[in-house]
C-alpha cells in the first residue's frame, strides 16, 4: 500500500469514483430515510411555531377576533414599556448570576461549604426581594392574601 522512496515511505495516492456506485446511492437513500422523521418533528414543532411567532409579533390578534397588521408598532410599545427592561434585567441578573453558579454546584460534592450553599440561594433571594417591593406599591395589602407564617399566626388566634 505504501511506495518507497529514498527511504521515506509515501502512502498510495487514494482514487475517487467520478460516478457514485449502486451502494453510495442505496447508502444516502437510507440515510436521508433515517433522518426524515427528525426533520419532519423539527419542523412542525419548532421551526413552524418560529415562524408563526414572528408573523404575530407584527400583528394584533386575539382569539376572538380576525388578525390585524400592526407592523412595527408592538416593538415600539414594547421599547418604550418600562415594565419590559425591568424584567429583562432580572432575566440577565437570574441568567449572570445563577446559572453559573448551579453549574458550579453540580461539580461540588454534597459537602460543600456554607457559602457556596449560601451563594446558590442568593438570586432567589433578590428576587423574593424585588417582589415583596412590587407588592408594597400596590394598593392591596400582600399580608391578607399571603400568610408568611401560618404557625406563628395559629398562636395569636388560639
Amino acid at each position: 500500500m505504501t511506495q518507497s522512496t529514498q527511504g521515506i515511505i509515501l502512502p498510495q495516492a487514494i482514487t475517487v469514483q467520478s460516478e457514485p456506485t449502486r451502494l453510495n446511492r442505496h447508502e444516502a437513500r437510507m440515510a436521508y430515510l433515517f433522518i426524515t422523521p427528525a426533520m419532519a418533528l423539527f419542523m412542525i414543532f419548532v421551526l413552524l411555531p418560529a415562524v408563526i411567532a414572528l408573523i404575530l409579533s407584527f400583528s394584533n390578534y386575539d382569539v376572538l377576533s380576525p388578525i390585524k397588521w400592526v407592523g412595527w408598532l408592538n416593538y415600539e410599545r414594547l421599547l418604550k414599556d418600562k415594565l419590559y427592561f425591568q424584567a429583562l434585567g432580572n432575566v440577565v441578573t437570574y441568567t449572570v448570576m445563577y446559572v453559573p453558579l448551579l453549574l458550579n454546584t453540580l461539580h461540588i460534592k454534597h459537602t460543600s461549604c456554607g457559602a457556596v450553599r449560601s451563594l446558590r440561594t442568593l438570586p432567589n433571594a433578590a428576587h423574593s426581594r424585588s417582589s415583596h417591593r412590587r407588592e408594597q406599591q400596590r394598593d392591596y395589602p400582600v399580608s391578607r392574601s399571603v400568610r408568611l407564617n401560618p404557625v406563628h399566626d395559629r398562636a395569636n388566634h388560639e
